[in-house]
């Protein structure tokens, strides 16, 4: 089995994404392949729970247009030295658009990482998706680099409970499927079926790159 290098940039602002690529790295380490996972980490992260201002202010802003950005802690010279057989960006929508901290980094010179790579995409979304993909997709072409396969992973909870279960988790760090409203509200959240699909997607990741397809 060709063994193959791979580099996994992500941010994670409630851990889910995290979760979801930790669970594809340990199926592609079990190949075995060499993987290298870093979190874009801002320097002043976003607050979690967010304040109810912070939230309205951040969703205004983006459907305005507005240019957001954060400043992201530098990726160590040995990551940006590369080379890799393979670049994962696990990303999420923040009201139609990359989340800031994967923005702030396919506009920054910490890009420059991406160029001449092939490139997968992890999302994990609570809907609403295409729009953000479609803006990362371009930014990922503009840095001289390919999207080759995208993986989507979305919380399985029907609309609008799911934008009621979101918003109040966002609020409080508190989910409301407990207690006496257990029975309305469906839990926030990919959960075990979603770490499933994603390990399933990491198996069968290690045997396109074993076999040379990517």
């Amino acid at each position: 089995m060709n063994r193959r290098r791979i580099l996994i940039l992500y941010y994670s602002h409630t851990g889910q994404t995290e979760r979801v690529l930790q669970v594809i790295a340990d199926a592609l380490r079990a190949a075995p392949h060499e993987v290298d996972m870093r979190r874009l980490n801002p320097v002043k992260d976003f607050r979690f729970p967010w304040s109810p201002l912070a939230l309205v202010g951040l969703m205004v802003r983006t459907y305005a247009g507005a240019k957001l950005s954060v400043e992201l802690e530098a990726l160590p010279p040995e990551v940006l030295a590369g080379p890799y057989d393979l670049v994962i960006i696990g990303h999420q929508p923040w009201f139609l658009t990359p989340s800031v901290p994967v923005n702030a980094f396919l506009d920054g010179p910490a890009s420059a990482v991406l160029r001449g790579h092939k490139v997968v995409s992890v999302i994990t979304t609570r809907k609403q998706w295409k729009r953000s993909y479609q803006i990362f997709e371009q930014k990922v072409r503009a840095r001289g680099a390919e999207v080759v396969d995208s993986f989507v992973i979305d919380d399985p909870a029907p609309q609008p409970m799911n934008m009621v279960t979101t918003v109040f988790y966002l609020l409080t760090g508190r989910t409301l499927d407990r207690g006496p409203l257990k029975k309305i509200f469906p839990p926030v959240g990919i959960g075990e079926d979603g770490l499933r699909q994603a390990r399933q997607f990491g198996e069968r990741l290690s045997v396109r790159l074993a076999g040379g397809e990517i």
